[in-house]
């Protein structure tokens, strides 16, 4: 027996009715046509050869990600280097330097300078 999915959504969809009670006796008993809801529904919109999306894990959603170049923390700590490269008197180049750049890896990695 195949879970009509539109029926389901709409059910759980209604304001005035709690949908746990249904979700619960689909999954006790009829576990394999509501898995397969759940996976028809998850990849709804997804072509046949794609995985299905997951929700990242915080550490994969911090993993290579840098500020926005319009982002206030990217303005603020650009205008801190230009002021720090003014009142030192330093070169430009500081910023392509190996020093610069593992100290910038400690003290904000998600603020990319060499990109």
């Amino acid at each position: 027996m195949k879970i009509p999915l539109k029926n389901y959504m709409q059910y759980a969809r209604n304001e005035k009715s709690s949908s746990t009670p249904l979700h619960n006796h689909l999954r006790s008993k009829h576990a394999n046509d509501f898995s397969d809801a759940l996976k028809r529904k998850l990849n709804e919109g997804n072509p046949e050869n794609q995985p299905p999306l997951k929700q990242p894990t915080i550490e994969e959603s911090l993993e290579n990600s840098s500020y926005p170049p319009n982002s206030s923390q990217y303005v603020s700590i650009t205008r801190s280097i230009a002021k720090m490269i003014a009142l030192d008197c330093q070169p430009f180049s500081i910023v392509t330097d190996e020093g610069f750049k593992t100290l910038m890896q400690v003290a904000k990695p998600r603020y990319a300078t060499w990109k």
